[in-house]
């Protein structure tokens, strides 16, 4: 198994209404990482993509992808 929210379910207390709210945030996050990433990427800047990277991870890690199934 790659993912396990069980982090997010204890963060939350079990409330559904928080773990709904949580995913939402993380979904509306995701195309605004992918672009700071690809313009990063572009740029050549990568100072700017590994600081996106790093951020992302942590909250990856979050909605239960396991640290070790990360490359970032």
């Amino acid at each position: 198994m790659i993912t396990n929210l069980t982090w997010l379910n204890e963060f939350c207390a079990g409330n559904p209404q928080r773990i709904k709210k949580y995913c939402n945030i993380f979904i509306t996050q995701v195309p605004l990482f992918i672009e700071q990433a690809e313009t990063a990427l572009i740029q050549n800047d990568f100072v700017s993509l590994a600081k996106a990277l790093h951020a992302f991870k942590a909250q990856l890690i979050y909605f239960g992808l396991k640290e070790d199934n990360l490359m970032a």
